[in-house]
């Protein structure tokens, strides 16, 4: 759900948690290609912006 652009605090909810940080320690991980490229693209907009 939180790749798909739901917010944590939605998933965290929906699976029962009370904190959503629980719900990124566990559940939230990186996937070292696509959402590094991702990552790597946001950071480049930001920087182009200013």
């Amino acid at each position: 759900m939180e790749k798909a652009g739901v917010p944590i605090s939605v998933v965290s909810r929906w699976a029962g948690h009370y904190d959503s940080t629980f719900t990124l320690r566990q559940y939230v991980h990186a996937d070292h290609t696509e959402d590094m490229r991702q990552g790597t693209a946001a950071l480049g907009q930001l920087y182009k912006m200013n």
